[in-house]
Parts: C-alpha cells; structure tokens; sequence
C-alpha cells in the first residue's frame, strides 16, 4: 500500500484531481490482484486536496481493506 501511496504522492497537484475512474487501477502483487480506488474526496478552502487510496481483492479472506490517506499542496508538498 505505501509504494502505490507513494506514487500518487509523486503525481502533479492537478493530475491528482482527475476522476476516480481515470486514476484507479489494477495490478498483480504475490499473484493477487489488487485493485486501487483512487480519488481526490475534498479540496480544502486554501486548496489542499484530501486523497485517499482503497485497496481491495476478490480474494479477500480477512475482509481487511487497506487505505491511504494524504493531503497535497499547490506547491507539491505533502502532509499527512
């Protein structure tokens, strides 16, 4: 979860903000396919965007669901 949560912290503010359906995607880790919902859910009022990534699989037998959560400035830097 932190290398994919990495990857859409290196992505540009405004690319971020592209739909969920542009930005979620799937890939196959330890012969598992995860899939990623990505999506900005909020941008604050001096313009930080709230972002969140869910992971899940078909074969899920915990029921866990990781997520990562992050906040991205304009300038590009990030915050948790």
């Amino acid at each position: 979860m932190t290398v994919v949560g990495k990857e859409f912290e290196s992505m540009a503010y405004d690319r971020l903000l592209d739909p969920a359906e542009t930005l979620s995607f799937s890939r196959i880790v330890d012969g598992i396919e995860l899939t990623f919902s990505a999506e900005a859910y909020h941008v604050k009022d001096n313009g930080d965007i709230c972002f969140c990534v869910d992971a899940s699989a078909k074969s899920n037998r915990t029921g866990w669901q990781p997520s990562y959560q992050l906040f991205k400035r304009r300038n590009g830097t990030v915050y948790y």
